[in-house]
This record gives C-alpha cells, sequence and structure tokens, in this order.
C-alpha cells in the first residue's frame, strides 16, 4: 500500500548561475568595490609592520 502525499509537488525550475546577474546585486558589487582597497591598505600597513617583527628576530651584527 503506496502513501500519497496530498501536497501538490512543487516543481519550479532553479535558475542558471549568471555571473552578470550576481554582480548586478548591490551586496555583491559594493563589496566587490570595498575588497580591493582594503587589501592594498591590509598590504600597504601589513607588510612592513611584519617585516620589521621578522627582522627584530634576526641575529645579525
Amino acid at each position: 500500500m503506496a502513501v500519497e502525499s496530498l501536497a501538490p509537488a512543487l516543481t519550479r525550475r532553479r535558475q542558471a548561475f549568471s555571473l552578470g546577474r550576481w554582480l548586478e546585486r548591490e551586496g555583491v558589487f559594493s563589496w566587490l568595490m570595498v575588497a580591493l582597497p582594503l587589501a592594498f591598505l591590509v598590504a600597504l600597513v601589513g607588510y612592513p609592520f611584519f617585516y620589521g617583527i621578522w627582522i627584530s628576530l634576526q641575529n645579525r651584527p
């Protein structure tokens, strides 16, 4: 004896992934516009900081 579901089957198709549509989303686009300057800022501050720590740990005259 088979049990039938009373709820109708939902057969909504998912749309295929589209990079253009994904980039049109305001949240994604704004994060991408902030990411590059933030990466440069981290590199320009972080590299000298960690390089200074690395140099201070070296035992050279």
